[in-house]
């Protein structure tokens, strides 16, 4: 087993919140933006993957309340992409 050498403070590992100095307490499912308690106070559903079920209905696997750092603006319906096919 090799042996970990890191010379790094833990002080240097600490995330911080994107909005200030605070230690991260999780990040924004929807930017990727660290934020602290202060500004993770956020709510909002997050849709995790979508499929055809049955008598091919789609259906959506949504996480009720996901982190949301309330700057980020994710669009409120699904955006056209038809170049990925």
């Amino acid at each position: 087993m090799r042996e970990r050498r890191d010379d790094r403070s833990q002080e240097d590992c600490i995330v911080k919140c994107f909005f200030d100095e605070n230690e991260a307490r999780g990040i924004c499912r929807f930017c990727g933006r660290a934020t602290c308690s202060e500004h993770a106070d956020k709510r909002m559903p997050y849709i995790s993957t979508i499929f055809v079920g049955a008598a091919n209905t789609p259906k959506a696997v949504v996480v009720a309340d996901a982190l949301w750092c309330g700057h980020c603006r994710p669009e409120p319906q699904p955006v056209p992409m038809p170049e990925i096919y």
